[in-house]
């Protein structure tokens, strides 16, 4: 990994715990995120930012998760929202009890500060718990939290303005299998095998097909060349997980 890695090492250590920040995304995007999001629905009030009641956010909403967004029904749902939202704040705080710095005890931040990051900066912009989301609450995951944000703001680039096509310029210059071409056979994976067209999308929500031809195969990976990308004159390859 490119370092800093997403992935760092332990303090005091040569050891890194990527496995475990691998199955966090897991969690943060299937549980946590799915919960927040709801929690804007389960409690519109004259506080909630106005774009998440417009039909156009709401039809946007229906659509990524697969089902009519019901205001009505969904305040039914507030407990259960709530429950789901505080237990995860709970293993947040509890893993941060001990005055750790990152959240798996790392040199830097990496993956899994990211995506627990993430939900807590949705969480303050919808406002939809603001009754659990509060440092006084769990001080240690906003204290946490804020040492993030300081470290983002003090590492962050500026982004340089570039034209669309200078930016089609850039992206023909790079292939995107060239550093995994270790992986481009599993002879393990009976079902599926390097050159098979196939359709992959989400389990979960954000259900958008991605079309085209199995370009790479690993054990945790299933990489796609998308059939609409050929007139772009770009080597595209769509990486995906295969749990998920």
């Amino acid at each position: 990994f490119p370092e800093p890695s997403l992935f760092p090492k332990r303090k005091g250590s040569d050891k890194c715990d990527t496995g475990l920040a691998m199955s966090m995304i897991m969690w943060t995007d299937k549980y946590f995120f799915p919960a927040i999001h709801r929690s804007v629905y389960t409690s519109i009030n004259s506080s909630t930012p106005g774009i998440f009641t417009t039909p156009e956010f709401l039809s946007d909403r229906s659509s990524l998760f697969g089902q009519q967004v019901d205001l009505q029904k969904l305040k039914l749902d507030r407990p259960q929202v709530l429950d789901q939202i505080r237990s995860s704040f709970e293993w947040v705080e509890q893993q941060l009890n001990d005055g750790r710095e990152w959240f798996l005890d790392t040199t830097t931040p990496g993956v899994a500060d990211i995506q627990i990051a993430i939900n807590l900066f949705f969480l303050g912009i919808t406002r939809g718990a603001s009754e659990l989301s509060a440092d006084k609450n769990y001080p240690k995951a906003y204290e946490w939290f804020g040492r993030f944000r300081k470290f983002i703001k003090e590492n962050e680039r500026p982004p340089a303005n570039i034209s669309a096509e200078e930016a089609l310029e850039i992206a023909k210059k790079y292939k995107p299998l060239s550093a995994r071409k270790a992986q481009l056979e599993d002879e393990k994976d009976l079902y599926r095998k390097v050159g098979d067209y196939v359709r992959i999308e989400p389990e979960d929500y954000g259900k958008v097909p991605v079309i085209g031809k199995i370009v790479s195969l690993g054990s945790s990976h299933v990489a796609v060349r998308p059939n609409d990308v050929d007139q772009t004159g770009i080597e595209v390859a769509v990486w995906f997980p295969r749990i998920g």
